[in-house]
């Protein structure tokens, strides 16, 4: 997967996004603004599926968590890594000192295991770095 170089590369074996549910942050990055920070950063995650569930009963499960918590702004099929995929796209006022702060997931499914990226910003910031986030999804590939 290709990168600004002036985005802070950090690697991980498990990030405790939601102590629920446990998953392996493979990499993340954190834009040139906020590097010191947990806002305006992406993050690729890995989940291991104990059991076989379709990427759209994991999808469903998601995006209904998702509701319970924050403001869904979007949630529509994609590809992501050259298979079908989902996007939800999100905001969040609680835990940021009530600053609003938009979220895009993106997850696809191979076998057994859920691939999921990650970019949190500010809202005012979002589209600021949301191409660059945007040309690292799109370099990105699973290796079989």
């Amino acid at each position: 997967m290709q990168y600004p170089t002036n985005w802070k590369l950090s690697e991980k074996a498990y990030y405790p996004d939601h102590p629920d549910e446990k998953r392996s942050q493979v990499v993340g990055f954190c834009s040139p603004h906020e590097i010191n920070s947990k806002l305006d950063n992406f993050a690729i995650y890995v989940k291991t599926l104990h059991s076989h569930m379709s990427l759209d009963t994991y999808s469903d499960k998601h995006i209904s968590d998702l509701r319970k918590k924050f403001f869904l702004i979007d949630a529509a099929a994609t590809t992501f890594a050259a298979n079908p995929a989902y996007k939800v796209v999100y905001s969040d006022n609680k835990g940021y000192n009530s600053m609003e702060v938009w979220t895009i997931k993106q997850f696809t499914q191979s076998e057994y295991n859920i691939y999921i990226t990650k970019y949190t910003a500010k809202s005012q910031d979002y589209s600021t770095y949301l191409p660059s986030v945007q040309k690292m999804i799109n370099t990105f590939e699973i290796m079989k």
